[in-house]
């Protein structure tokens, strides 16, 4: 996916991707490709936030970034 967002925006990234989200790995996938991309020189090194959605009755990444999210009082992540 990250290929083919790069692409099509004429290998500029956007500032937010907003992604719908099971377990993350699509989102790896796409963070693994910009570093990819980054490394040929394809694209620079700006990266987008990043943000995922989950439906809540299918939500194991939400499960597990919220489990001790209260340990992480620095966290940047936030539950809307």
């Amino acid at each position: 996916m990250g290929y083919e967002l790069a692409e099509q925006m004429n290998w500029t990234l956007p500032d937010v991707v907003l992604y719908p989200t099971g377990g993350g790995t699509g989102l790896i996938g796409m963070w693994k490709a910009f570093d990819e991309m980054e490394q040929m020189g394809w694209i620079g090194s700006k990266r987008p936030r990043m943000i995922t959605v989950q439906s809540d009755g299918c939500a194991p990444s939400f499960a597990h970034l919220t489990r001790d999210w209260k340990k992480r009082p620095n966290s940047k992540m936030r539950i809307l």
